[in-house]
């Protein structure tokens, strides 16, 4: 599941998962191949219609990964889904849902400035994308509407996963606590993992975190 305003966090480094595992990747409308398709400002919605797509592999093992707002919409999707379907609910740069966001967060509703500010505040995006107004023309309004959908959001809160949850953060991660991150054990009656890896919210752009990242995606299924 992606990350605000971007591709998938596994669509850059599948291939170097074991393949034993079948990477399926959540292209979210309003990005990339599907750029011409009004994006989902409903959490609801959005999770019903992963769900949807990914119906043919419920009889399979599934382990659900997101990154920051990618987490809460796998969370979703884990709560709607067959239990006995999900081993693993692996979530990254975001705490659970019911923690307070941490610092201002931009809303939906700001300036273009200002959410190009609070992407720079993140890191992670090059200055070449930061600098050209061709490419910010695309990235801003699936920002705008992530970020519409994430004030929009009212999380499940009366649902407790049968699945294992590994929760995972860069140490300098402004937008993630160790409390905000650790409240994600609240959400499973099965066990709970919780690593910090150096860096910040974009850990895994960096190949020693991102090699720890893929032992974690490598080991869940054994």
């Amino acid at each position: 599941m992606p990350e605000q305003g971007r591709r998938p966090l596994v669509n850059y480094h599948y291939r170097y998962l074991t393949k034993t595992i079948d990477t399926w990747v959540v292209q979210l409308p309003g990005r990339g191949d599907r750029l011409a398709e009004p994006p989902i400002v409903c959490m609801d919605i959005l999770a019903s219609e992963i769900i949807s797509s990914i119906g043919l592999l419920e009889k399979k093992p599934i382990i659900l990964l997101g990154q920051s707002m990618g987490s809460l919409i796998a969370y979703e999707v884990a709560c709607r889904l067959k239990e006995s379907t999900i081993t693993k609910l692996i979530v990254s740069g975001h705490g659970a849902p019911s923690s307070p966001a941490i610092g201002n967060r931009c809303r939906h509703t700001a300036t273009d400035k200002d959410l190009i500010a609070d992407i720079k505040r993140l890191g992670g995006t090059p200055q070449e994308v930061l600098s050209s107004p061709e490419l910010l023309a695309v990235l801003l309004p699936a920002l705008r509407a992530d970020y519409h959908l994430l004030d929009n959001y009212k999380p499940t809160l009366d649902h407790t996963l049968h699945c294992d949850i590994h929760a995972c953060a860069g140490e300098s991660d402004l937008v993630v606590t160790p409390d905000s991150l650790s409240a994600w054990q609240n959400y499973t009656n099965a066990s709970f993992l919780c690593d910090w890896f150096e860096d910040g919210h974009f850990y895994f752009h960096s190949k020693g975190p991102l090699n720890q990242l893929l032992h974690i995606i490598n080991r869940a299924i054994f």
